[in-house]
């Protein structure tokens, strides 16, 4: 039975950065609460989306704000606890949205923070992380957190780019409502798997053949990882970068002893979860080697035509190695983006050949035949 290579599906919500609008100083701030607007980053295409493509946060965030002065973010270089030129004035703020009136508006879950009469101040969020952030005292490893991503894990990380140079409110909406812009992109990747029966069966006549999907197993994922954010870009989007340990162990995508009956149309066998970003092959080597494989297994019955009993034949494949890179060559899985695999399995191997061959011959000495 020939190995057959995982599809690459879709690709979506690809690491991209946002153009930010920052507002000049105003002496129109009096008493104004500090207010945000949320997005997330996405590269789908619905309905709900703001115009540059991003989908609404839903549920709270947390963020630091950072005062400056009469600093512009640019210029600031140390962000250490000693420095005054940025003085942490957002410790930790929890921000969610809130009616006022009739408006919904982000802004601090408890607590009032109200805009300095002087200066500006820059913001960054993050949201869904295990642990508590570790704060650095450079944009280039401003922002980090180590994570370790199971099988079980049900989190969405996330941070922000870094919002710099406010003074004040917005009064329009640059993602969903007035408020200082924070948009989010995803910290993981996503892993999804369907599958499906091939339909190249050939001209064979008198068969009907039955694919049973019994396990789908990743090999060596990398579990835990530090992920550091970068703000040095001199527009404060996020770069962010995760450094690996060696701690890896095998994800158990599907698994049942009675097996998925494939069809030719794809199944879903594992819906999109988290995953920690990491390179499927070894580069180092020549030629590059996987490095994170998957191992599947299952059965074929095969059957007289149009009947299903008894089985004629049966034989069952236990975990076939193949490789994730697939014919897309997708040889790493990114931040913020899905993956989805399709398994195609076909019922029958390589095409029949054959080998023919003529005995030759035999010589016999038959004898003479004497004529009178």
């Amino acid at each position: 039975m020939k190995k057959y290579l995982f599809t690459i599906l879709a690709v979506t919500l690809a690491f991209v950065g946002c153009t930010k609008i920052n507002l000049a100083d105003s002496a129109s701030n009096e008493d104004q609460e500090i207010n945000f607007e949320t997005a997330l980053y996405t590269g789908r295409t619905k309905a709900d989306l703001d115009h540059d493509g991003h989908s609404a946060l839903t549920g709270s965030f947390i963020v630091r704000g950072f005062f400056t002065g009469d600093k512009a973010w640019a210029n600031v270089t140390d962000f250490s606890s000693s420095s005054t030129d940025a003085v942490v004035y957002m410790d930790a703020v929890e921000i969610s949205k809130q009616k006022e009136g009739d408006n919904d508006v982000w802004k601090a879950t408890s607590g009032k923070y109200y805009w300095p009469k002087a200066g500006q101040l820059s913001f960054i969020g993050y949201t869904g992380w295990t642990a508590d952030p570790t704060w650095g005292s450079e944009k280039a490893t401003l922002l980090s957190f180590t994570e370790t991503i199971g099988d079980n894990y049900d989190k969405d990380p996330m941070v922000s780019d870094a919002a710099v140079n406010y003074s004040q409110n917005p009064t329009t909406a640059t993602h969903f409502v007035p408020g200082v812009p924070m948009l989010f992109h995803h910290a993981t990747a996503q892993v999804a798997f369907k599958a499906l029966e091939d339909t190249e069966v050939g001209d064979g006549e008198g068969l009907d053949y039955e694919i049973l999907l019994k396990n789908v197993t990743i090999k060596n994922l990398v579990k835990t990882g530090t992920y550091t954010a970068n703000y040095a870009a001199n527009d404060a989007t996020v770069s962010g970068a995760w450094t690996a340990t060696t701690d890896k162990g095998d994800r158990v995508i599907y698994n049942d002893a009675t097996g998925l009956k494939l069809t030719t149309t794809a199944q879903s066998v594992y819906d999109a979860k988290a995953v920690l970003p990491q390179a499927l092959v070894d580069a180092a080597t020549t030629p590059a080697t996987d490095v994170v494989t998957a191992l599947v297994s299952y059965t074929i019955n095969v059957y007289k035509e149009g009947t299903t009993s008894p089985v004629m034949a049966t034989k069952t494949y236990t975990n076939i190695a193949v490789s994730l890179v697939t014919e897309k060559n997708i040889t790493a899985w990114n931040q913020n983006t899905i993956y989805t695999y399709t398994i195609k399995i076909a019922p029958v191997s390589g095409e029949i050949h054959f080998d023919p061959a003529v005995v030759d011959w035999s010589q016999v000495d038959a004898g003479t035949i004497d004529v009178d």
